[in-house]
């Protein structure tokens, strides 16, 4: 479990993303994102966190990668 300074710290960053991706994902694929960084977020547990990390990392890569 992390420290609720860090878990602040991680909605900080989750809501970062969030404006992100309402920026740069199509509607649907947005939609999809926003569930993925929700799970991200929650302090269920670390096991559920990294597997929305993962699922972020190789199924937005596509977006995320872009600069602009």
């Amino acid at each position: 479990m992390i420290s609720y300074k860090d878990h602040g710290l991680l909605i900080c960053e989750v809501h970062v993303l969030r404006r992100l991706a309402h920026k740069i994902l199509p509607g649907d694929v947005e939609k999809e994102f926003i569930e993925d960084a929700d799970e991200l977020a929650n302090i269920r547990g670390i096991n559920t966190q990294m597997k929305a990390l993962e699922r972020i990392r190789w199924a937005y890569a596509e977006w995320l990668g872009r600069t602009n």
